[in-house]
């Protein structure tokens, strides 16, 4: 996957505004040895209303894509929003933390990695199992088992699976993590 120049320039931009960020999704999981094409980057944030406002003044609307609005929104609801790239046309889904425990526990854990030469915040590749599991349970999407399932055999034994587990059944989607390890060895 290339990466896109705007990721590099969004990372500086959060970086620059104060915002904690983790990137997450099919991008933490090709990190992990998970490669497939992905059409956007999912980055999780933990915004002020201020450090927002700060991020979304220094986009310029020549080069982005951004609904302030739908930032502003997404900031109070915990929900999401999009910057699109306006040359290339990426789209970076920014994510706003519920700041729930295991929102807590992914930025705890997150670790530095290359992410198209440039050091990056990314996920564990146990949460980003965690992550998709939770999708996939509340999207019914199949997308989401084959990553998790790709995941579970590139990490193999370094997967700390009690890790997954305990946060799979804390999140309500522990069934789910049976059914896909269902008749695999213990890692």
């Amino acid at each position: 996957m290339s990466t896109p120049r705007a990721f590099h320039d969004l990372a500086d931009r959060l970086d620059a505004a104060g915002i904690p960020w983790v990137v997450t999704g099919s991008v933490a999981a090709a990190v992990h040895g998970l490669s497939r094409t992905t059409v956007d980057f999912d980055l999780v944030i933990d915004p002020s209303e201020r450090a927002l406002t700060s991020f979304l003044n220094s986009l310029p609307a020549e080069s982005y894509y951004v609904d302030r609005g739908a930032a502003i929104d997404a900031l109070r609801r915990r929900s999401l929003f999009n910057v699109i790239d306006q040359s290339d046309l990426w789209k970076f889904d920014l994510i706003v933390s519920h700041g729930d425990p295991f929102a807590r526990a992914l930025f705890a854990r997150r670790c530095r990695a290359s992410v198209g030469g440039r050091e990056a915040w990314v996920a564990s590749s146990e949460d980003v199992v965690v992550s998709k599991l939770v999708w996939a349970a509340g999207t019914a999407s199949t997308r989401q088992v084959a990553d998790v399932r790709e995941v579970l055999r590139i990490q193999g034994a370094r997967l700390d699976r009690a890790y997954v587990t305990a946060w799979a059944d804390r999140l309500g989607v522990g069934g789910l993590w049976r059914t896909v390890t269902a008749g695999e060895p213990p890692g």
